[in-house]
């Protein structure tokens, strides 16, 4: 399906090759980021005294893991944790094939696809188990653009979205080692956070201490429908380590998945039964579903999210399947 020829590793060796895709990316970057919401859609209530009126009852992680020496063949992994146990009650687990390479600061259009792919299957298999919020693998407005990964997710399901990073992202006058510095002279326990306010005076998001012996934090930044305030105050009740509860959950159980099955692509099966009794649809169909590409007979659930990408990514494929050989499925 692909071409030999050299693909773009890097964002500026990308903007330089395919200057025209890399405009009608931003563009689209900057009409949606203009739709994130920073406000909580409901007056949660996650701990006694809080004042919310709307209980949390469900957590949603998501996270893509690739196998090893592999950047195309993925298992993209949707987790929903029950509030405040953190058991995991759902778990929807599928293999991608991503043949859009990575390139720093348009992650989205590369893993988007298939995280609404699951956000479509617990809505069709278990509705009543879409989480309130989603914590994502991902920056959300904590980019050079204002609209990462978490914050593309959310405004494209509408659904609020919180965004985890674990390395930083530069960006408006801040560095990795000038936030790094910061943070390990400002913060001292678990739950103190470092606010990230770049040159412009624009707050981007947070460094944040997830426990008392973290070294290094994670970086947290709205997503869409979700205020930072109410950010900080739910991720303390989320990290039993570095990283929360229902992004962690959703990188350990994709990474166990893939140890668990065969990495050849037409070995691929599907696990039997729903152990301890929980909601279990880690489906594979016998080849993985390409996102950015095209297979020879689509699967339905490959044709069910034309209605998002169609009308939202307008993801054009004539500049990458005619000079890089990477076929993108949705124009």
């Amino acid at each position: 399906m692909a071409s030999d020829a050299p693909v773009p590793s890097t964002r500026v060796e990308f903007e330089a090759e395919f200057g025209e895709l890399a405009d009608e990316w931003k563009t689209q970057q900057s009409e949606l980021a203009a739709q994130v919401s920073f406000e909580d859609t409901q007056p949660w209530s996650f701990s006694a005294g809080d004042g919310g009126s709307v209980p949390l009852k469900y957590i949603g992680g998501v996270d893509i893991s690739f196998i090893k020496g592999n950047n195309v063949d993925a298992c993209a992994a949707l987790v929903v944790l029950e509030y405040p146990s953190l058991e995991v009650v759902y778990e929807d687990m599928l293999m991608v094939e991503l043949t859009l390479p990575y390139i720093p600061t348009y992650l989205a259009f590369r893993e988007t696809p298939a995280l609404l792919l699951l956000i479509e299957r617990i809505r069709e298999r278990a509705p009543d188990k879409l989480p309130q919020i989603t914590f994502v693998d991902g920056n959300g407005v904590l980019h050079p653009r204002g609209f990462g990964l978490a914050s593309h997710f959310g405004v494209l399901t509408d659904l609020p979205m919180v965004g985890v990073a674990k390395s930083f992202l530069m960006l408006d006058g801040l560095s990795t080692a000038m936030v790094r510095d910061k943070f390990r002279e400002t913060v001292e326990k678990a739950g103190d956070h470092y606010e990230l306010v770049g040159a412009s005076g624009r707050l981007w998001g947070i460094a944040y201490k997830a426990t008392d012996d973290a070294v290094n934090p994670i970086y947290l930044s709205v997503g869409h429908q979700i205020s930072l305030d109410t950010i900080v105050k739910l991720t303390r009740f989320l990290c039993k380590y570095r990283v929360p509860e229902p992004v962690r959950q959703a990188d350990l159980r994709s990474r166990q998945y893939l140890r668990d099955h065969s990495l050849e692509k037409n070995e691929y099966t599907t696990p039997a039964g729903s152990p301890n009794g929980k909601e279990m649809n880690t489906s594979s169909p016998s080849l993985p579903v390409e996102i950015n590409g095209l297979w020879n007979g689509r699967t339905k659930e490959t044709n069910a999210m034309d209605s998002y990408t169609n009308t939202h990514l307008l993801l054009t494929d004539a500049l990458f399947s005619t000079s890089c050989g990477y076929h993108l499925a949705y124009t």
